[in-house]
């Protein structure tokens, strides 16, 4: 980009250079070789295209679990936890296997040992994330919360998540409880808005003393 002088105004595209004011100067650049044509069909910006796809994809998936957890994603205090969340995302659909690159999808990744560790130890802006030791167990009928250290916390909340992150939607329900001195586990009812695959269901676990909130975080 280059400013120039003329006392005649010029706007508009002459030859290969393009004129126009910019914060009231006048200035001139090349046209650019990029068009719509060229990104949709020329082998040259497949890669491009991959990257755009995917990028599009986890900002998607993003916005899906940050709309669904808003109400305690108020708590963070944390700016920039749009940005991480979207790392998060990025991170899932890195781990995915199955698909080509341009294709791979979040869900596919959180299937992953390593997803599920992701997301477990991703923490949601000053809010420290659900102690290691708390953890999630499932068998043929149920599934349960094991709570070993149930005696310091007085009370959690279990959002369940029916997240699909191919549509961008999710549903959810809450499970709130008061805890018992010596309480070891917390039974789930099972999901039954509707058929799902399980792992599609997230839990999200919000631990309090009193009514502060001491720890927040995926399971």
């Amino acid at each position: 980009m280059a400013k120039y002088k003329t006392p005649i105004e010029i706007n508009g595209t002459l030859g290969d250079l393009v004129y126009y004011t910019l914060n009231g100067v006048n200035v001139v650049r090349r046209k650019s070789g990029f068009n719509t044509q060229s990104y949709q069909q020329k082998e040259s910006y497949e890669a491009v295209r991959q990257n755009s796809s995917e990028f599009g994809h986890c900002s998607k998936a993003g916005k899906t679990l940050r709309e669904a957890l808003k109400e305690y994603l108020s708590h963070a205090n944390d700016k920039y936890l749009y940005q991480k969340v979207a790392r998060l995302m990025t991170t899932l659909k890195d781990l995915d296997q199955t698909q080509g690159k341009g294709k791979r999808r979040v869900y596919n990744g959180i299937t992953t040992q390593m997803g599920k560790a992701a997301l477990r130890k991703f923490q949601f802006g000053e809010i420290p994330c659900i102690p290691q030791a708390i953890t999630l167990s499932t068998d043929l009928f149920e599934t349960y919360i094991l709570l070993p250290y149930s005696t310091f916390y007085d009370s959690l909340e279990i959002v369940v998540l029916n997240a699909n992150f191919d549509t961008y939607t999710c549903s959810s329900k809450t499970l709130s409880f008061d805890l018992k001195p010596k309480q070891s586990r917390i039974a789930l009812a099972p999901y039954r808005e509707q058929e799902v695959e399980p792992s599609r269901i997230l839990y999200f676990l919000s631990l309090r003393k009193g009514t502060k909130l001491v720890a927040m975080g995926l399971l």
